[in-house]
């Protein structure tokens, strides 16, 4: 909620800012879960209903998970780690005071992205910045 002020008050602040808010469509089902080998853990789950059937398997089955899903505990991890990612590819800078916060500055202006759970804030005084992120953003 922090982030959100932050960005808020920028917008405010920076003269001609434009802003603007977006979802991050299945947010929580990009990246997959730290490999075992890599510290993290394996993670099983029940097979759904129905799927015994279809794939004829019994139906007190247990199935690997090997892709990121909502409710998983690693869940907002992945995808926070896949949006660092994205991030830093573009260049953005990640702020040390507050991590969910991202900067990227030229001589046209500035762009200031902040994420809060699965939601995307952009603050930007230059028009090329906003537009590069944002077909980035739609590519991705």
């Amino acid at each position: 909620a922090q982030s959100i002020r932050l960005l808020a008050q920028l917008a405010v602040a920076l003269p001609d800012a434009r802003e603007r808010s977006r979802d991050v469509p299945g947010a929580y089902y990009r990246g997959t879960p730290v490999p075992v080998a890599e510290g993290g853990r394996e993670i099983y789950c029940r097979v759904p209903p129905g799927w015994a059937e279809l794939y004829g398997i019994p139906p007190d089955s247990a199935i690997e998970v090997g892709e990121n899903m909502p409710g998983l505990r690693e869940a907002g991890a992945t995808w926070a780690r896949e949006y660092n990612k994205f991030m830093r590819a573009r260049d953005m800078t990640q702020s040390v005071a507050d991590r969910r916060i991202y900067l990227k500055t030229d001589a046209t202006g500035v762009l200031v992205v902040g994420i809060h759970v699965d939601d995307n804030f952009q603050i930007a005084t230059s028009a090329p910045l906003a537009a590069e992120f944002d077909k980035a953003w739609t590519k991705a």
